[in-house]
């Protein structure tokens, strides 16, 4: 997870690697890795996409922008993270346990719009018979 200032609150809040989608780096995958790179230094692994095929979540009713919502297993650190962009503060925590997101998104320290990636994340590992 990652904990980023927010701007509109001026708070730090607590979410998943995401960004914008720029046609210079390709194509929603390639666009969420590149992400993923830049904000935690993190490559490769299995990618899953937790929507269902060509689908995606709208962010809400006052924009247009789309969510796309993966699952990487197994990434490995990179061998450098890339720069972040200027307005970005964030703070990286790789081992959160399962108990620590839900009680973040009970206590409303998850960005609204993350919350249902990590809930998706949660039920992809379930069914893969990675949690209980």
């Amino acid at each position: 997870m990652i904990r980023e200032f927010s701007p509109a609150s001026k708070t730090f809040i607590w979410g998943i690697p995401g960004g914008n989608i720029e046609e210079r780096h390709g194509n929603v995958l390639d666009n969420a890795k590149r992400e993923l790179a830049e904000e935690v230094g993190l490559c490769g692994g299995e990618w899953i996409s937790l929507l269902d095929e060509g689908c995606s979540l709208l962010q809400d009713k006052y924009q247009q922008d789309r969510l796309h919502i993966f699952l990487c297993l197994d990434p490995h650190v990179g061998p450098m993270e890339l720069e972040h962009d200027v307005e970005e503060l964030i703070e990286v925590d790789r081992n959160v346990e399962i108990a620590e997101v839900k009680a973040r998104i009970r206590t409303g320290e998850i960005q609204a719009n993350n919350v249902a990636g990590c809930l998706l994340a949660m039920e992809k590992l379930r069914e893969m018979g990675h949690l209980q």
